[in-house]
């Protein structure tokens, strides 16, 4: 794989400042929304899927910024989004989300869909499908972060490495996103009890990876959510646990760029029909 290049720029929304890594060349193909982790392990996947084209990773307010104090709700983190695909002139991307990041995904598209050509949610937290005293997610939030790092991963061997204690910033970023994934997502649990009733806004094709070995939460979980999205598919992604995008970054780029070529095709071919 070539070693292609991530820029890190600042860049304000909003009135809401945040860091964005970018990577790749020509107009903006693909959004990429973090997990609860931040950034930290999705630096392999965001180099493959840019030589498919060019990739945007902000980091959510909060994880690298202090987010403004009213800030408190995955809706915040949702407008917040708007206004950067606003301010960036985003149009027709696909947007890809990993966990937190794919509950964040189906926010927005349920608000706004008209700067999204397509969605790829890989085991997105957001919709809860169990009863009402069960969870769908394990409670990330009750575990040391070594124990977390242990349950997320079926190949330990694929787990990004640990921040040296030397490492002044990336122990900040660390401490950021814990503290900022409770705020926005810790109650109700990892998900939003509306958003269900909301998932039949989002009209863009979403295709839902789930590595088969995800010990955080069960494929099952997406299965159902894929049946319950307009255009929903449900893919496994085999040896891998609950961060595909890190543990299988070269299966999981080639299946996003496989979609979103497929549907850029299946638009073109739609308006081809109209004329």
């Amino acid at each position: 794989m070539n070693e292609t290049l991530i820029e890190r720029r600042t860049v304000e929304a909003g009135g809401v400042r945040t860091e964005i890594w970018d990577s790749g060349t020509g107009e903006v193909r693909f959004l990429f929304l973090h997990p609860e982790r931040g950034l930290h392990g999705s630096a392999p996947f965001l180099r493959r899927l840019a030589q498919s084209g060019r990739v945007i990773a902000p980091y959510h307010p909060g994880f690298r910024f202090d987010a403004p104090v009213h800030f408190r709700s995955m809706d915040d983190l949702s407008y917040f989004y708007l206004d950067l695909m606003e301010a960036l002139d985003l149009r027709d991307v696909t947007v890809v989300g990993a966990s937190l990041g794919g509950w964040l995904a189906m926010e927005i598209a349920s608000m706004d869909c008209s700067r999204i050509a397509s969605m790829c949610l890989v085991a997105p937290a957001g919709v809860k499908v169990a009863g009402r005293t069960s969870h769908d997610m394990r409670d990330i939030f009750s575990l040391e972060p070594s124990a977390v790092e242990t349950v997320s991963f079926h190949d330990p061997g694929r787990a990004p490495s640990p921040p040296s204690p030397d490492d002044a910033e990336q122990l900040e970023l660390a401490i950021r996103a814990r503290e900022a994934s409770a705020r926005y997502a810790w109650l109700p649990y990892m998900h939003n009890p509306k958003l269900g009733m909301r998932l039949h806004r989002i009209r863009v094709p979403s295709l839902v990876l789930w590595g088969s070995e995800d010990r955080i939460a069960s494929p099952s979980v997406g299965e159902v959510l894929a049946r319950r999205l307009p255009a929903g598919t449900f893919r496994m992604i085999e040896d891998s646990g609950h961060y595909p995008h890190i543990e299988q970054d070269k299966k999981v780029a080639a299946e996003t760029a496989i979609w979103r070529e497929r549907h850029e095709r299946s638009a073109l071919g739609e308006m081809k029909g109209v004329a």
